[in-house]
């Protein structure tokens, strides 16, 4: 279980009700890793109008690692403004150096300074509990979702102990982002609001787990299934030709300033033929 495969072989759970179960969940590997990557004042930017910056980077930093360790599945949670890992020994020199490469991307090209720790699994797990589980969210794709703790363990220490953290050369490779994209419309809820919720239970691991069912429970009883109260649609998503939403992905994907030209024309013939291909199914 300790091997690199210990995720991909987690039984996916096919219900959102699940995850309030602790009995699903299996604990990390203690040999393993977490990596924490967040982007430092993220909300300073965020107040002034930079949450697509913010976003992606974060989103770059889930790209580069997934790039760099095919074909091995690894859990990740995206954090908005960054993203964290549980890594196993085997990858995490190649997962820490395409990391590096985004740190450096964040700082040069979105003056974004992107924050990089690693905590091992034991020094996490003697003070909080860390376990997983697997949920799928479609045939192909399936989320990590994480109990006891020790996530926030790790961030904490990432944030308060310059110990953990990892600062990149004066050089450095380019991170591998293929995959990474930034070219939707903005999309409004189709029900006229949008809520985030969330919750933290803090009692015991008993009325934690009632807590989380009775929450889940009564969203569902509020707005139906998961596909009712779904935020996005595939009617209402729409390819954007406007230069200002396509100008992140442009600058993560050509950081030379003379080829962003170039690779904005390609964005505007793919989407073209993106949204040609829908409308005529």
């Amino acid at each position: 279980m300790s091997s690199h495969h210990f995720y991909s072989s987690l039984p996916a759970l096919e219900r959102l009700l699940d995850l309030a179960d602790p009995a699903c969940y299996m604990a990390v590997p203690k040999s393993w890793y977490i990596i924490v990557a967040d982007v430092v004042k993220s909300t300073d930017a965020i107040a002034v109008g930079r949450y697509k910056d913010v976003n992606l980077i974060g989103a770059s930093a889930i790209i580069a690692v997934v790039n760099v360790v095919k074909p091995v599945e690894i859990p990740f949670v995206f954090g908005g403004d960054g993203a964290s890992f549980a890594i196993p020994p085997t990858l995490l020199a190649a997962s820490r150096e395409a990391l590096l490469c985004v740190q450096q991307l964040a700082q040069t090209n979105f003056n974004l300074n992107l924050r990089i720790g690693i905590v091992p699994v034991e020094h996490i797990t003697s003070q909080s509990e860390l376990k997983i589980a697997k949920l799928r969210i479609t045939p192909n794709c399936s989320q990590a979702c994480f109990l006891g703790g020790g996530m926030t363990y790790a961030t904490r220490l990432v944030k308060t102990n310059p110990l953990y953290r990892i600062e990149a050369p004066a050089q450095t490779g380019a991170a591998d982002l293929t995959g990474l994209e930034c070219r939707w419309q903005d999309i409004h809820s189709p029900h006229g609001h949008t809520i985030s919720l969330i919750v933290d239970g803090t009692a015991s691991s008993t009325v934690d787990e009632t807590c989380y069912q009775e929450v889940l429970r009564t969203i569902e009883q509020i707005y139906g299934s998961p596909e009712n109260y779904h935020p996005i649609t595939q009617e209402f998503l729409k390819l954007s030709f406007s230069p200002k939403n396509l100008r992140a992905e442009t600058k993560a994907r050509s950081p030379r300033r003379r080829d962003r030209p170039y690779y904005l024309l390609k964005i505007f013939l793919e989407n073209i033929l993106g949204t040609l291909l829908m409308v005529f199914k």
